[in-house]
Protein backbone atom coordinates (compact mmCIF):
# COMPACT_ATOMS: atom_id res chain seq x y z
CA UNK A 1 0.00 0.00 0.00
CA UNK A 2 1.35 3.12 -0.92
CA UNK A 3 1.99 5.44 2.42
CA UNK A 4 3.03 8.57 0.83
CA UNK A 5 2.83 11.50 -2.15
CA UNK A 6 5.90 10.52 -3.38
CA UNK A 7 5.25 6.85 -3.60
CA UNK A 8 2.87 8.39 -6.47
CA UNK A 9 4.88 8.77 -10.09
CA UNK A 10 2.52 7.41 -12.71
CA UNK A 11 3.71 7.26 -16.07
CA UNK A 12 7.19 8.96 -15.53
CA UNK A 13 7.87 8.25 -19.62
CA UNK A 14 5.45 10.78 -20.46
CA UNK A 15 6.70 14.02 -21.42
CA UNK A 16 6.30 17.46 -19.61
CA UNK A 17 3.49 18.38 -22.43
CA UNK A 18 1.61 14.90 -21.76
CA UNK A 19 1.23 15.71 -18.27
CA UNK A 20 -0.19 18.82 -19.03
CA UNK A 21 -2.74 17.14 -21.19
CA UNK A 22 -3.18 15.24 -17.82
CA UNK A 23 -4.04 18.12 -15.74
CA UNK A 24 -6.13 19.88 -18.27
CA UNK A 25 -8.21 16.38 -18.48
CA UNK A 26 -8.53 16.21 -14.69
CA UNK A 27 -9.29 20.55 -15.04
CA UNK A 28 -12.34 19.49 -17.64
CA UNK A 29 -13.66 16.37 -15.26
CA UNK A 30 -13.85 19.08 -12.18
CA UNK A 31 -15.72 21.36 -14.15
CA UNK A 32 -17.95 18.56 -15.59
CA UNK A 33 -18.83 17.08 -12.18
CA UNK A 34 -19.83 20.86 -11.29
CA UNK A 35 -22.00 21.57 -13.99
CA UNK A 36 -23.65 18.40 -14.08
CA UNK A 37 -24.21 18.25 -10.66
CA UNK A 38 -22.15 14.80 -9.97
CA UNK A 39 -22.13 15.34 -6.15
CA UNK A 40 -19.18 16.74 -3.88
CA UNK A 41 -17.55 13.27 -3.48
CA UNK A 42 -16.80 12.79 -7.24
CA UNK A 43 -16.02 16.60 -7.70
CA UNK A 44 -13.58 16.27 -4.61
CA UNK A 45 -12.09 12.80 -5.52
CA UNK A 46 -11.37 14.93 -9.41
CA UNK A 47 -9.67 17.64 -7.68
CA UNK A 48 -7.62 14.83 -5.64
CA UNK A 49 -6.67 13.43 -9.37
CA UNK A 50 -5.81 17.14 -10.67
CA UNK A 51 -3.36 17.39 -7.49
CA UNK A 52 -1.89 14.25 -7.82
CA UNK A 53 -1.32 15.15 -11.91
CA UNK A 54 -0.09 18.69 -11.18
CA UNK A 55 2.39 16.84 -8.84
CA UNK A 56 3.71 14.06 -11.56
CA UNK A 57 4.25 16.87 -13.79
CA UNK A 58 6.48 18.40 -11.07
CA UNK A 59 8.31 15.53 -10.45
CA UNK A 60 8.35 15.22 -14.67
CA UNK A 61 10.13 18.63 -14.62
CA UNK A 62 12.66 18.00 -12.01
CA UNK A 63 13.64 14.57 -13.80
CA UNK A 64 14.47 16.54 -16.81
CA UNK A 65 16.88 19.39 -14.11
CA UNK A 66 14.45 22.22 -15.07
CA UNK A 67 13.28 22.55 -11.33
CA UNK A 68 14.20 21.51 -7.95
CA UNK A 69 11.19 20.70 -5.99
CA UNK A 70 12.38 22.01 -2.42
CA UNK A 71 13.63 25.01 -3.83
CA UNK A 72 10.49 26.00 -5.54
CA UNK A 73 8.67 24.90 -2.57
CA UNK A 74 10.20 27.37 -0.39
CA UNK A 75 10.14 30.30 -2.77
CA UNK A 76 6.04 29.05 -3.02
CA UNK A 77 6.36 29.11 0.68
CA UNK A 78 7.55 32.63 0.55
CA UNK A 79 5.11 34.10 -1.26
CA UNK A 80 2.73 32.32 0.66
CA UNK A 81 3.44 33.79 3.94
CA UNK A 82 4.38 37.58 1.92
CA UNK A 83 0.59 37.15 0.73
CA UNK A 84 -0.92 35.88 4.04
CA UNK A 85 0.90 38.61 6.23
CA UNK A 86 -0.13 41.39 3.79
CA UNK A 87 -2.56 40.86 1.74
CA UNK A 88 -0.49 41.27 -1.35
CA UNK A 89 2.39 38.92 -3.01
CA UNK A 90 5.47 41.50 -4.67
CA UNK A 91 8.41 39.93 -6.49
Amino acid sequence: MFKYMEDYYLEPKQSIEDKFLKIEEEYTEIKMGICFSRGNSHIAQEVLDTILACKNMLRKMQDEGLIDIGTETFKHSVKLNQYLETGKYTK
